[in-house]
C-alpha cells in the first residue's frame, strides 16, 4: 500500500507540478506515523467493544462512516468540529495534512495533531487494558 501511495503520489506530483523540498520528507513521515497510531487506536476501540458487547451488528459500518470525515477539507467544518478533528480525534492526519504538505501549505497544527494521535492511543490503550481485566470467557 506503502509502494502504491509513493507511486501514485509521485505521478500527481509530476502531472500537479508539485515542487518536493527537503523539509517535505521529514513532515510526510510524521503524517505517516501518526496516521499509523491514530489507525492503531481505532483498531483498539474496535477490538475493545467487540470484546465488551460480543455481537456489535453494524459497528463496522459506524466506524467506517466515522473514519470517512479524514476524506473532507477541514474548512468545511465548524470551530468545535475542526477542534475535535484537529486535536482530540485527529482524523486530519490521514489525509488533509498530508495534501497541505504536498501543497506547502503546512502549519503547525500538524504537531497539534500528532500530539493529539499520540494522547488518543495511550487514552484507547487505557481502555483496552481494562476491557482486558474485564473480560471473561464465554466458553467455560
Amino acid at each position: 500500500t506503502i509502494i502504491a501511495g509513493i507511486i501514485v503520489t509521485s505521478i500527481a506530483s509530476v502531472n500537479l507540478g508539485i515542487i518536493f523540498n527537503i523539509m517535505m520528507i521529514p513532515l510526510l513521515l510524521l503524517s505517516l506515523i501518526s496516521g499509523l497510531i491514530l489507525a492503531m487506536s481505532i483498531e483498539m476501540i474496535f477490538c475493545s467493544l467487540v470484546v465488551k458487547f460480543v455481537n456489535v451488528g453494524q459497528l463496522t459500518r459506524l466506524f467506517d462512516t466515522i473514519s470517512n470525515v479524514s476524506g473532507y477539507p477541514i474548512e468545511i467544518f465548524g470551530k468545535v468540529p475542526r477542534l475535535i478533528l484537529a486535536t482530540i480525534i485527529p482524523f486530519t492526519i490521514w489525509v488533509y495534512y498530508p495534501t497541505q504538505i504536498l501543497l506547502s501549505r503546512v502549519d503547525l497544527k500538524i504537531f497539534i495533531a500528532f500530539l493529539g494521535s499520540i494522547l488518543f492511543f495511550y487514552v484507547c490503550k487505557i481502555s483496552w487494558n481494562m476491557t482486558l481485566k474485564k473480560y471473561t470467557s464465554a466458553g467455560g
